[in-house]
């Protein structure tokens, strides 16, 4: 499973999260630089009519504009981010953390993107820091439940996706991570006896995954649904 690891929530969902919380942050540096807070509103806009380009372009002038605020490297790393440009974006949440070192979302998606340059461990790292930094942040972390699965932590895993079950007891995903995670350990049937309970997911073909893992479909089931749902 190594050569293709994937986050697995849609790219689209993180991307509109991530800015969201993003966003916040700004009222404060633009009190501190009025530029700033131009420039990156600009570039927001930008974003949103699809000219990423011009978007990145807005955002460096405003890490010119605020070289010293942590907020202006989150956010040029975020739109890195979110196109996939994984070693830009580590770069300015390098800088973000340089700034600031108790800036759990830094951390956090610092975590993010040197999971998808396959550096689980660092990863773990990372989010760990998030999470100390940001205790909240703990139960609904699917991220690490993920990075555990590739560094071998099954039993850590296993954990925090029960944790997740806390957030949300209809994840299919969930319930699907932590099934691995104990297959590895303690084997297939023990696995499959303790899977979560999901009673309805309702993004196609989920349910027909679930019952794939429980024993109760097969693959060509869940790809007719899969082509026939709306995911």
């Amino acid at each position: 499973m190594m050569h293709s690891v994937q986050i697995k929530r849609p790219h689209r969902f993180e991307a509109i999260c991530a800015l969201g919380m993003l966003f916040g942050l700004w009222p404060d540096v633009a009190r501190g630089a009025e530029d700033v807070g131009k420039l990156v509103t600009q570039s927001r806009a930008a974003w949103q009519a699809g000219d990423a380009a011009r978007a990145v372009e807005l955002a460096t002038k405003a890490v010119e504009a605020g070289p010293d605020k942590a907020a202006t490297y989150l956010y040029r790393g975020t739109l890195y981010e979110m196109q996939r440009k994984h070693a830009e974006a580590v770069a300015d949440f390098d800088r973000a953390i340089e700034l600031d070192p108790r800036n759990a979302e830094a951390y956090d998606h610092r975590g993010s993107e040197r999971f998808k340059q396959g550096r689980f461990a660092d990863s773990i790292t990372d989010f760990d820091r998030a999470i100390a930094l940001d205790p909240a942040r703990e139960a609904g972390h699917w991220k690490r439940g993920i990075s555990y699965y590739y560094v071998r932590r099954y039993d850590d895993g296993r954990k925090q996706f029960e944790h997740y079950q806390t957030v949300d007891n209809n994840d299919v995903e969930n319930a699907v991570w932590r099934f691995l995670c104990m297959a590895r350990q303690d084997g297939v049937p023990v696995a499959r006896r303790e899977l979560l309970k999901i009673k309805q997911d309702r993004r196609a073909p989920m349910m027909e995954i679930y019952a794939l893992f429980a024993g109760q479909a097969t693959p060509d089931q869940v790809l007719a649904a899969a082509r026939s749902g709306d995911p």
